[in-house]
């Protein structure tokens, strides 16, 4: 069962393995990102929270540092077009600055 934490511990291990084999180098955040189980999913730019939640919940802990969060009480199920369009907006008006 996927969890961030989970996927925190796998990535380690592989790092582990592959310093083991004499094959790590690591200068920035990518050096370490290909180990992961996700390396090849682009990180998300927005992520929508449904249900009222104010939280996270261990959802793509290592991929998540610039990602923007909208949050809607609806639970998801009850999510339609409109709400996402609204979320989508929302996100469009915002200015990123990716930790600065």
């Amino acid at each position: 069962c996927y969890g961030g934490r989970w996927e925190i511990l796998k990535t380690v291990k592989r790092v582990l393995e592959a310093c083991r084999a004499d094959e790590c180098s690591f200068s920035e955040w990518d050096d370490f990102r290909r180990f992961s189980l996700l390396s090849n999913v682009p990180e998300p730019d927005l992520v929508i929270r449904s249900g009222g939640e104010m939280r996270i919940s261990n959802f793509l802990l290592p991929h998540i540092a610039y990602t923007e969060f909208y949050f809607i009480r609806k639970p998801w199920p009850s999510v339609d077009e409109l709400d996402i369009a609204i979320a989508l907006r929302d996100y469009a008006r915002r200015v990123r600055r990716f930790g600065r």
